[in-house]
Formats: structure tokens, C-alpha cells, sequence
């Protein structure tokens, strides 16, 4: 078999196109970062983007835009402000061994497979920094608010009024409707479960509609809410060290849930909405960069996955952080 030089790296656009189906289709690990920051490419690792202020877009004026025949019009001039990014870059190698690549042959292809496990691992990975990011009542400060009876109290609790407030809030402090929530898979069934949803559902539900698939749960929360979409925060991951006991831990903490104007896909960079996943598209031209290169003193293929990017929330006041979901 011809090798490529020691050291020569290789970038494989098909492969980086496989694991991205595998990881956002396949695998169904409940991740959901791309989806409620979505991708934005932008053309320098450090730099700033410009954005249209609160102030930019909700300021009255002072005067009432009267016009006299024969007269001018008002002007006035259209500010941005500078948000600053600086983007980071993550990767990881995994190393495909000739030997075990001509052994497994017949059974697999052992790069595929090393490349899914390291594509697994940056995309978890950037799960978790968003997960941080956003449920982080520091990132939200001065917009957040606790409820008053935990979700998982299902006699008591009412979510619709508390994710009303949130609602409330956002538009309030943007003039703008919030589009979606976050909240892990236990506060969806929670939400379900409450004896407040019920007595919502009683007359909207019939038994052939009755939600099964998380899809379905998640839209009937909508529903409820008074909120378009509610994006479900299942993914888990091992919290113990390698080598030990396996651990389960939710990515999301389920003490919160983050009410929100989230930029959709393909929307300018200036609109307001909470935030993007900055991508230097120099280094970054796809979310995730697929490549190997040969180590020809320990005869392996190293499979490479990585991204330069940069989690960045842009507007904190189109978001409104409920906290104390869960006891």
C-alpha cells in the first residue's frame, strides 16, 4: 500500500461530510449547540463584528418625522456597535495502526470508525461550552429570574406563567418575541407530567395524539408554552475519569431553562438574537474540519478532527434565564 510522506496532511472533504450526517443524524445524541448558536463564518481569528444596538433599534427620536411641502427630510445617521471575538481552535487525533487496519479490513474500515469517535468527541465537546455559556446566569446577568415552584413539583408548578414572564421580559428589553426555549429532557417531562399542563391538554389532546417521540413532546410543550419551538437538551455524557466506573451526567443542567430570540441559519450576523458559533473561515471553512497524517515511526494513520471557533453570545437581553427548575 502507497502511503503519503510522514507528516503530510491530508484533508478529506468526504469523510468530514460523513461524520457531519453521522454526528447530527445518525448518532441521535440529543446535540443541540449548532442549532440554538448556529455556525457564522467570519474572515479574521481575532477581530469584532458589528451589530445593531438595543438602543439603535428601539430609539423614538426626538422629533415626529413631520414633513413641510417643499422641505427636507429628517437624517440621521445608523450606528453599529463592535462586538469582539477571538477564536479558538480544538482538535483531537486518533491513530488507525497499519497492522490493525489490513487485520479488521474485512469488518470495518478503521478510519471511518476512528474518525466518528474523534468527530464524537469535538462535537460533545463544543456541546459542553455552549451548555456553559448559556446556562451560566452570569452570561445572563440582570436578565434572569428563579421561579417560584420547581417544575418537578407537578401538583404546584406552573410553567406556562413562568416561561410567560420570560416572554414578558424579552420584550420588554428588545421590543422583540422570543422564538424558542432550551431545557433539558427532564424538564420536558416534568412540564408534561405537571398537573397544569394537563388541565391545558385535557380539551387539545386526544388519545391518538397522545405524544410519543421526544419530536412530539417537544412540540406539544411548544404548544403549551405560547413559545414557537423548544429545543430538548438530552445529551449525556461518562463524568468519570478514564479507566474508572462509567458516570452519567447531562451535558445541560437541568436547573435551568433559557427562554430566547435564537438567530436562525443564514440570517445576518447584525440582526439581534443571542448569539453565534464564530467560525474563522480560513482555518474553518466547515464546522468541522476532517484530515489525517502519516507517523511513519509508529506505522499509523493519524485521523485529525478540529475547528477554530468561538461560542459568542451577542445580545444577553434576548435571553431570560429561568433558574431553580428542579429541586
Amino acid at each position: 500500500m502507497v502511503q503519503p510522506a510522514s507528516g503530510t496532511t491530508l484533508q478529506y472533504p468526504y469523510i468530514g461530510e460523513l461524520m457531519w450526517e453521522y454526528i447530527t443524524k445518525d448518532l441521535q445524541l440529543n446535540l443541540i449547540a449548532s442549532k440554538v448558536l448556529p455556525f457564522y463564518q467570519v474572515p479574521d481569528e481575532i477581530a469584532y463584528v458589528p451589530v445593531i444596538s438595543r438602543e439603535q433599534i428601539l430609539k423614538l427620536g426626538d422629533s415626529d418625522l413631520l414633513r413641510a411641502p417643499g422641505a427636507g427630510y429628517e437624517t440621521d445617521d445608523s450606528e453599529f456597535e463592535q462586538k469582539n471575538y477571538q477564536c479558538y481552535e480544538y482538535g483531537k487525533a486518533r491513530p488507525v495502526d497499519d497492522v490493525l487496519k489490513k487485520k479488521y479490513a474485512k469488518l470495518f474500515d478503521a478510519r471511518e470508525v476512528a474518525a466518528r469517535l474523534t468527530m464524537k468527541d469535538i462535537w460533545m465537546r463544543y456541546e459542553y461550552r455552549t451548555s456553559s455559556l448559556l446556562f451560566n446566569a452570569t452570561t445572563f446577568s440582570g436578565f434572569t429570574g428563579g421561579v417560584s415552584t420547581e417544575w418537578n413539583t407537578a401538583s404546584t408548578c406552573t410553567p406556562r406563567a413562568d416561561v410567560a414572564t420570560a416572554i414578558t421580559a424579552i420584550r420588554n428589553n428588545t421590543g422583540m418575541e422570543a422564538n424558542g426555549a432550551i431545557m433539558t429532557i427532564t424538564s420536558l417531562e416534568n412540564v408534561l407530567a405537571s398537573t397544569d399542563f394537563k388541565g391545558w391538554a385535557q380539551y387539545t389532546l386526544g388519545v391518538q395524539n397522545l405524544p410519543v417521540t421526544v419530536e412530539q413532546k417537544a412540540q406539544m410543550a411548544a404548544a403549551y408554552l405560547g413559545i414557537p419551538k423548544v429545543h430538548v437538551a438530552a445529551g449525556v455524557y461518562d463524568s468519570a475519569k478514564k479507566g474508572q466506573t462509567f458516570v452519567s451526567a447531562y451535558l445541560w443542567s437541568y436547573e435551568y431553562v433559557l427562554v430566547g430570540k435564537f438567530a436562525e441559519e443564514g440570517t445576518p450576523i447584525e440582526e439581534p438574537a443571542i448569539g453565534r458559533s464564530l467560525l474563522w473561515s480560513a482555518d474553518s471553512p466547515v464546522p468541522v474540519v476532517a484530515e489525517s497524517y502519516y507517523n511513519d515511526e509508529k506505522r499509523c494513520e493519524m485521523m485529525r478532527c478540529r475547528h477554530y471557533i468561538d461560542e459568542k453570545v451577542f445580545f444577553p437581553e434576548c435571553g431570560y434565564l429561568l433558574s431553580n427548575i428542579h429541586t
